[in-house]
């Protein structure tokens, strides 16, 4: 029920918040559905900074996938910066 889902979404916001600044921000935009290169273009870093990233954050999550990472993100309320529109 809904005390459950509470207890999801604060345990999901305790994991996140012991993640970085920039682990935090690639959490957000992998849980918008973003490719390694798109965040990689994003935050003007290179695709293997993010791929490091990535995996930092599966393993202080805790999870196995990048699926699995971005249902964290989504319970804990992690969303991506609106689009940048050039």
């Amino acid at each position: 029920g809904a005390g459950a889902l509470a207890g999801r979404r604060g345990a999901a916001r305790e994991r996140v918040a012991a993640l970085t600044a920039r682990e935090r921000e690639v959490l957000a935009f992998l849980g918008g559905g973003l490719s390694n290169g798109q965040i990689a273009r994003r935050l003007h870093v290179v695709e293997g900074t993010v791929k490091a990233h990535v995996s930092s954050i599966l393993a202080r999550l805790g999870v196995d996938n990048r699926a699995a990472a971005a249902v964290v993100a989504h319970e804990a309320g992690v969303v991506p910066p609106p689009r940048e529109h050039n």
